[in-house]
């Protein structure tokens, strides 16, 4: 009685569950699904950070929040921690400022230059302080290039544009000078280089007697220029510091030992009628009266 007691009970329990059905002489036990119902659904998928979604806390699909990897750039966000550049804008995931961006950002004095971070700037270039120039130079805030001695400007210590002073080259005639040395002839008169004395400079100089000529250094000058000495002229002859041209029997004047103009005495020829001698030999003719050749 006691097993068949238990025997009751569990086809009891599994006919409240099932129900028998004949087909065709056979029996078959359909299972009653309506008190399993929830177990038999199928499982739905769990939520995660590869499925193109935008689920859980993503601020974009499939990234941002605290469980999926950060976002790119332009993706949305809620705070920057949603971002790789961890700056958040707007709800959007903004590129991390940087020296490549072609952007005035970060401290930046012009576009990807200067302050703290990026490179110095080129010449021309906004800039705050010196050292945010390249040339080290910045005045009204603009980076000016660094001083030389071929910048067409007048400055370090140069006497005149790009020349003179300790560091640059000699300034040539002309230009400004401070001291001889600025120079290339070494004179400064003035506070102007003047040439270096030649003669051929066109300038009376030196020891010359005359522009360029006479003196200890220079070519001997020509008739009608000034002298000291007969040295000073190529003719030999100075009167009354005057050169005069050598004496010779063309030179239209009485003078050597000639008797009358260009002729007789001892180096001229013979003087023609009419003209003056002291004797004989002075005369074409031989004859000589009254100091005058007949």
């Amino acid at each position: 009685m006691g097993a068949f007691s238990s025997t009751s009970l569990i086809l009891l329990m599994f006919c409240l569950f099932s129900y028998f059905v004949v087909i065709n002489g056979r029996i078959t036990i359909t299972i009653d699904s309506s008190s399993s119902e929830e177990g038999h659904k199928p499982r739905q998928k769990e939520p995660c950070c590869t499925d193109r979604m935008k689920n859980q806390d993503e601020s974009d699909i499939d990234c941002g929040g605290l469980y999926c990897p950060k976002c790119r750039d332009m993706k949305k966000c809620t705070s920057p921690n949603d971002c790789l550049s961890n700056v958040c804008i707007n709800s959007t995931c903004i590129p991390s400022p940087s020296c490549r961006d072609q952007i005035r950002n970060q401290n930046e004095t012009d576009i990807d230059c200067g302050g703290r971070t990026c490179q110095k700037c080129q010449d021309m270039k906004t800039c705050n302080v010196s050292c945010d120039c390249l040339s080290d130079v910045c005045i009204n805030n603009t980076c000016i290039p660094s001083p030389s001695c071929l910048d067409q400007i007048q400055n370090q210590d140069e006497t005149d544009i790009d020349c003179g002073g300790r560091t640059c080259p000699k300034c040539p005639d002309m230009k400004k000078c401070t001291y001889p040395q600025d120079c290339l002839s070494d004179i400064c008169i003035n506070n102007i280089c003047i040439p270096s004395p030649s003669c051929w400079d066109q300038i009376q100089n030196q020891d010359e007697t005359d522009i360029d000529c006479g003196g200890s250094i220079c070519l001997k000058c020509h008739d009608t220029q000034h002298c000291n000495i007969p040295s000073d002229c190529l003719s030999g002859v100075c009167i009354n510091n005057e050169c005069i041209p050598s004496p010779s029997c063309q030179d239209q004047i009485q003078n050597q030992d000639e008797t009358d103009v260009d002729c007789g005495g001892s180096i001229c020829p013979k003087c023609g009628n009419g003209k003056a001698c002291n004797t004989s030999v002075d005369c074409l003719s031989d004859q000589c009266r009254v100091q005058f050749c007949q």
